[in-house]
């Protein structure tokens, strides 16, 4: 196979750079797409209902919360020379809080918003917790 000529070689390096910079800038606007109408508005809506919203109170004063657990169960490893447990597990809890009910007619008929991640330090979370362990890793 012949050896491309110094032309050819800045050519390709020309193209092979526009090439890259060319997905790169298709990549960032991928990443950056802008929101839909919906999306704005459950925005909008969740910080409405976060306004004056308490993540220290429980969702009812009045009576216990009812917290539904669902464990499922990946991998149980046990080491009896070195007496440890180890258990790779997803764990979903799920709980009313009236505090965060709206109407769904005024909502544009949104019944359900799924919470984005960083926005879940903003509300009442259960203190969940598991007796007798040594030590455990949260991923």
């Amino acid at each position: 196979m012949a050896k491309p000529s110094g032309k050819t070689a800045r050519f390709i390096l020309v193209v092979l750079y526009f090439l890259v910079l060319s997905v790169a800038a298709l990549h960032g606007k991928m990443k950056m797409r802008p929101k839909t109408d919906q999306e704005g508005f459950q925005g909008h809506l969740v910080n409405k209902l976060l306004q004056n919203y308490s993540k220290r109170d429980p969702p009812m004063l009045d009576r216990p919360t009812e917290v539904r657990l669902g464990i499922y169960v990946n991998k149980i490893s046990i080491d009896e020379q070195r007496m440890e447990m180890k258990l790779d597990m997803y764990l979903r809890q799920a709980w009313k809080d009236p505090r965060l009910k709206f109407d769904p007619l005024q909502a544009g008929k949104v019944t359900k918003i799924k919470l984005h991640a960083d926005r879940a330090q903003e509300i009442w979370l259960p203190d969940t917790f598991f007796r007798f362990n040594c030590c455990f890793d949260i991923c």
